[in-house]
């Protein structure tokens, strides 16, 4: 089974297995919540991005351990290339593909934020709708039960959360049953 799980709070504060950190070339030097997790973890990934051995083009990747300083036990910076060349189709794929990648590991619980591309053209419903999309797909296939948790803390976007992961979780996901959690 596959639970898609809601939190009207910060990715930082959602005790997960990973949380995952999608983030695009354009992105450094960190802004918002990438910011206040890397801000988190001693810099050590705004470190990483200066020192040339991360960036935010696709499969560039670094996971790094919370050593408790946030609720998830690990935090993956995954990126997913320039703005100027990122789609919608390529932001599914790249959530599906980093979800699968995390299955490979064994990952049962994992955490994200589907914000945080507000420099696309499109809106919040649509970016939100593929990245959880991507995620599912990424996780179907395993034979462990398997949570996605959802972080948003920004009130209004997790209203328009909650409508966007009923439509997901009422269409048909085959071979998987698909749950969906929303705490308030």
């Amino acid at each position: 089974m596959i639970r898609l799980r809601l939190f009207p709070q910060g990715l930082h504060e959602v005790k997960s297995f990973a949380a995952v950190c999608m983030f695009a070339v354009e992105h450094f030097p960190f802004q918002g919540r990438l910011r206040q997790i890397d801000h988190l973890l001693d810099s050590e990934v705004s470190s990483l991005v200066e020192q040339g051995k991360l960036s935010g083009a696709w499969e560039s990747q670094a996971m790094l351990a919370s050593k408790g300083r946030l609720a998830p036990e690990y935090v993956l910076f995954a990126g997913v290339g320039s703005l100027e060349d990122l789609t919608l189709t390529k932001l599914y794929r790249h959530a599906k593909d980093i979800f699968a990648r995390m299955m490979r590991a064994s990952a049962k619980n994992l955490s994200m934020q589907v914000s945080g591309f507000a420099q696309l053209p499109d809106d919040f419903a649509p970016v939100a709708t593929e990245i959880m999309n991507g995620a599912i797909r990424g996780v179907i296939g395993n034979p462990w039960d398997v949570d996605i948790l959802v972080c948003e803390p920004d009130d209004g976007k997790y209203d328009e959360l909650i409508v966007l992961s009923e439509q997901i979780a009422f269409s048909s996901v085959k071979n998987r049953e698909l749950s969906l959690e929303v705490l308030i």
